[in-house]
């Protein structure tokens, strides 16, 4: 049975989807950045953005977590409260949602549709746990890329200086090490693994596989794709 709230979705994935297909095919690229804390996501999608002359756009989501230092509204994240946060999610304003550490996290239609009107790759770092939700929803038109560490110790070292910048405590990063080790194993949901030795060498290989995919990734068949899901879910 299609429910008013599976109506809602459906609206906004054909709105986005036809205007993508118009667009030169604008739609097809959404790569999702995976990995554990300290391997290097935000610093890959930066990077990519910043030395892509445009071609990349870093996809904006809204957070209930308050800003970091240096962090921008509406260029690192959207920051909402928990009120606005449930009141757009009642809405069915987002894609996939997600909680992390007690604060929500959501990728909006909207942001998509704009990243689409541009006509560029759209680039977002994810947690796992948005994996299957987002592949089910986007089908091929998802490129999810694990980034795995050189090493545990490495790995490690990593967490630990970033540990020692933002004054946690010794429990919190314990926390960390530990969540790190429970998300290694989701590689194999994702599509490709680079093993994230430095910054220049994994934005290389990201920008490999994208020259590899260009022009092999199908739209239509996946918009009815996302009508048979619904009409048996």
């Amino acid at each position: 049975m299609i429910t008013s709230h599976k109506i809602k979705q459906l609206l906004w994935f054909l709105v986005f989807s036809l205007i993508g297909f118009q667009v030169n095919q604008a739609w097809a690229t959404v790569v999702f950045i995976v990995g554990p804390s300290g391997v290097g996501k935000s610093t890959v999608v930066q990077n990519l953005v910043k030395t892509s002359a445009g071609e990349f756009q870093k996809i904006v989501s809204h957070t209930t977590r308050a800003p970091r230092k240096h962090e921008e509204d509406g260029k690192d994240y959207y920051f909402i409260s928990q009120a606005d946060f449930a009141k757009k999610d009642q809405n069915s304003e987002f894609i996939v949602t997600s909680n992390e550490y007690g604060q929500c996290y959501g990728l909006a239609y909207q942001e998509i549709k704009k990243a689409s009107d541009a006509s560029k790759i759209f680039i977002k770092e994810i947690g796992v746990d948005i994996i299957k939700p987002l592949k089910e929803k986007l089908g091929k038109q998802g490129i999810f890329i694990f980034l795995a560490p050189p090493s545990y110790e490495i790995l490690q070292s990593r967490l630990r200086q970033r540990s020692l910048a933002s004054g946690e405590s010794d429990k919190e990063l314990e926390k960390r090490l530990q969540n790190a080790i429970d998300i290694l194993p989701y590689e194999v949901q994702c599509d490709y693994v680079i093993v994230a030795n430095n910054i220049n060498e994994t934005t290389h290989h990201i920008r490999t596989i994208l020259a590899e995919r260009q022009g092999q990734i199908g739209k239509m068949d996946d918009v009815q794709l996302y009508l048979n899901r619904l009409a048996v879910s």
